[in-house]
């Protein structure tokens, strides 16, 4: 009896290194009534929603570190002033996009030579706000549900 218990209350981890790798822990882990296994015992539906689930997750985690990393390297060069290499034509020409609605928010700063582009820094900070929010919209709606 207390075996089975048990086993009803364990917790499903869906924040484990293969799955969120880069970031830290956001929340406790969600707790399901059942075991995440491919047993007859298990509800098929449960397991295909809690796979479902780390796939978002998994895919929101690797949009968002792209994502991040181009626009840092954009700061990068808007800081530097770079402007004749193929590889920053391109790098502009992906995250323009990206960076369009947070376009002239902030004045570019000079700095010793240098130039701070704010625009680009709230950008990346929106960015990773709205998809830390969004996991935890899918993680509630989950866990509800």
């Amino acid at each position: 009896m207390k075996n089975t218990q048990q086993e009803r209350e364990e917790i499903v981890d869906f924040y484990t290194d293969s799955t969120d790798p880069l970031h830290g822990r956001i929340s406790a882990p969600l707790v399901l009534s059942q075991r995440l296994s491919f047993s007859p015992r298990t509800n098929w539906f449960t397991t295909f929603l809690t796979i479902i689930w780390r796939k978002i997750n998994q895919l929101l985690l690797l949009s968002l570190s792209i994502l991040v990393l181009l626009l840092f390297i954009r700061f990068l060069i808007e800081g530097f002033r770079l402007t004749s290499s193929l590889f920053v034509q391109w790098t502009m020409l992906l995250s323009s996009p990206f960076i369009y609605p947070f376009r002239g928010m902030f004045p570019v700063l000079p700095y010793h030579g240098f130039f701070i582009d704010a625009s680009t820094l709230v950008a990346i900070v929106a960015y990773i706000l709205a998809t830390t929010l969004l996991r935890q919209l899918l993680k509630t709606l989950l866990t509800n549900w």
